[in-house]
């Protein structure tokens, strides 16, 4: 059940309901309520934590792709940086692509070092 659909449920209980029945209305609205704000605490917690909003800017989220492409710790760090990129802080646009440009040269050097052993 949506948000909006339990506000309108609490406004029935409390505003609409059977007056034979207000106690069981009272509850109901109650109940609602502790639903609605369980929701609400629990959406913004998980928003913030596993979909902040600079985490999707297209149509699939970063980390969908890389886990598709089954890229590496080093390449996933980088190609994570350069699509968020400004996005959670648009003044450190060039510090993120700095980040991106360090993860892609350690693979590279980890792929130069294996070469030479």
């Amino acid at each position: 059940m949506e948000i909006e659909d339990l506000i309108k449920e609490i406004d029935y209980c409390f505003l609409d309901g059977n007056l034979n029945d207000f106690n069981a209305g009272v509850n109901a609205g109650l109940d609602l309520c502790k639903e609605v704000i369980r929701k609400m605490f629990t959406t913004e917690k998980n928003d913030s934590v596993s979909h902040p909003s600079y985490y999707n800017s297209g149509n699939i989220e970063v980390i969908d792709f890389i886990e598709d492409q089954k890229l590496n710790y080093h390449l996933a760090s980088a190609l994570a940086y350069i699509c968020r990129a400004g996005k959670k802080d648009l003044s450190k646009t060039v510090e993120d692509l700095q980040k991106a440009i360090w993860y892609i040269n350690r693979f590279i050097g980890t792929i130069e070092n294996e070469q030479v052993h």
